[in-house]
């Protein structure tokens, strides 16, 4: 009974975090472009925060739990500061995470040569990716940011059991359909935008 208490509690948890990634994936497909120095930077914040946790306790593990998160905002503040700073850089890093992410997510079969083929093609498609978006920016974002939420709310509403998003086929079905759409929104609503490049 326990047991069962916990898990429901657990499948919960699980579904709304679900719920709160498919709206952010939502606002990732139809506003990707405009938004991607927030995005960049909030995630260079979760990162160096992380890494600042990580530090304390490798330092000094008897560290007070406020040391550590006080050090974890310090070091995430400075993170996202340089990637809104260093904006070309984080497009490079965040397009070519993109990139990397989608495909990972491909059906390689499952042996140890296609294993390290699958890492080669995975950095591959970081770098080509990453160079894309700083050569022909405004595109290669919309582009990427649209396939990255597409690919999040799908997962998204897989765990929600979404029926629309039960069989393989409807989920590439959405997937097209979520890509499509924010390709159209984005790429009509940010024509005479241009991103200012910093040196």
């Amino acid at each position: 009974m326990i047991t069962t208490f916990f898990n429901n509690i657990a499948g919960e948890i699980r579904i709304f975090i679900a719920a709160v990634s498919f709206v952010l994936a939502l606002f990732q497909i139809f506003a990707g472009y405009r938004m991607l120095r927030g995005w960049i930077s909030a995630g260079a914040f979760l990162i160096g925060f992380a890494c600042g946790i990580a530090l304390t306790t490798g330092v000094a593990q008897n560290a007070a739990m406020w040391v550590k998160i006080l050090v974890g905002l310090v070091i995430g503040s400075v993170f996202g500061w340089a990637a809104w700073k260093i904006y070309l850089v984080a497009v490079f890093v965040y397009c070519g995470a993109f990139g990397a992410a989608f495909v990972s997510d491909l059906p390689f079969p499952e042996t140890e040569m296609w294993s390290v083929i699958s890492i080669i093609v995975c950095v591959a498609a970081f770098v080509a990716v990453g160079m894309l978006s700083v050569r022909f920016e405004r595109p290669t974002i919309i582009i990427a940011t649209a396939a990255g939420g597409a690919s999040t709310a799908v997962n998204a509403m897989t765990v929600m059991g979404i029926d629309v998003a039960a069989t393989e086929a409807s989920r590439v079905f959405c997937f097209l359909i979520f890509v499509l759409a924010g390709l159209v929104v984005q790429f009509l609503t940010t024509g005479g935008r241009r991103r200012r490049r910093l040196r």
